[in-house]
């Protein structure tokens, strides 16, 4: 029993040895490593690898918006024109046939030509030949803004056209061509001078006019009445051009059509305030166009820091 406490003892006081042993050896060590300078290098070598580390998530970070803002780059200037052109061509085989019966209608409801011609404000300002079914009598003034027009010019087929927004299905062929889009801006009547001087301040002229645009699900006709207003959404649509905010303005307009909600014909419009939609519609897209904003300004701090960083001895973020 007594041989057991002593074999006990002993390996308590050789374990107690090793750890002090352990403990000095360390001590030891990094009193060496400080002394000639090795503990400095290590701190160093981290300090690094830690810049290293920030720097590889800030460049993922930035691939990832790069990759972004390349994809609506490749939108805005090949698949959006691609897609104009496949939905247009396949726009004009499917309407072929309406298109013939409205044709008819036009001829045998009043004197004239059944496709009204004439021209309008396009890309940079730049006119381009305008096509639509005529819902006005020949009669009516050819270079009047819409919004002057007396409604007393609209044939009976006309108002059944207008309310329905066929009357701009000749412009599928417009579209076709080049000269519109699918969605945008829509294209000013050349003696609207105050909305084409609104769209200049607010850079909607230099993108392609559209079928339908951010302005047209947001008031329709009596935004269309309100020419600064009208400047300040279709502006707001020419900074953000994306994929997703035009299929969305795609389906709203399918719901404008077939609600006929805020249809105001001619000079009656300017007397019609904006409904608290469209108001709310146009508040919305202030503050998503000020949170771009923001996230550009962000961004662009970023790019900064990174750039200081490189300058003062970091490393360089490529």
């Amino acid at each position: 029993m007594q041989n057991g406490h002593t074999m006990y003892a002993m390996k308590s006081i050789s374990s107690l040895e090793a750890k002090i042993l352990e403990k000095l050896f360390i001590n030891n060590l990094l009193t060496a490593l400080e002394r000639y300078g090795i503990m400095k290098q290590y701190e160093s070598v981290c300090e690094k690898a830690d810049k290293k580390t920030v720097g590889t998530k800030r460049r993922r970070k930035r691939k990832v918006v790069e990759g972004n803002q390349g994809f609506l780059c490749m939108y805005k200037y090949f698949f959006k024109r691609l897609f104009d052109i496949l939905l247009s061509f396949v726009g004009l085989i499917v309407a072929l046939i309406p298109m013939l019966f409205i044709i008819i209608a036009i001829k045998v409801d009043s004197k004239g030509p059944a496709i009204f011609k004439t021209y309008r404000v396009g890309k940079n300002k730049k006119p381009f030949k305008f096509y639509k079914f005529r819902s006005m009598r020949i009669d009516a003034p050819e270079d009047c803004a819409p919004r002057l027009l007396q409604t007393d010019y609209v044939t009976k087929v006309g108002k059944f056209l207008r309310r329905t927004s066929l009357d701009e299905l000749p412009q599928l062929w417009c579209i076709l061509k080049g000269d519109m889009s699918i969605v945008g801006p829509r294209p000013a009547g050349l003696s609207e001078h105050d909305l084409v001087e609104a769209r200049d301040r607010h850079g909607a002229n230099s993108v392609t006019p559209g079928l339908t645009g951010l302005a047209q699900v947001s008031g329709r006709d009596i935004l269309a009445s309100h020419p600064e207003e009208k400047a300040l959404v279709d502006g707001l649509y020419a900074k953000k051009i994306t994929a997703w905010r035009d299929f969305k303005i795609c389906i709203k307009t399918v719901g404008k059509v077939f609600k006929s909600g805020e249809i105001v014909e001619g000079s009656a419009a300017l007397n019609e305030a904006l409904s608290d939609e469209s108001k709310k519609e146009i508040e919305e897209a202030i503050l998503s166009e000020k949170e771009e904003t923001t996230t550009v300004a962000q961004q662009g701090i970023v790019y900064a820091e990174e750039k200081t960083s490189a300058e003062t001895g970091g490393e360089a973020v490529v």
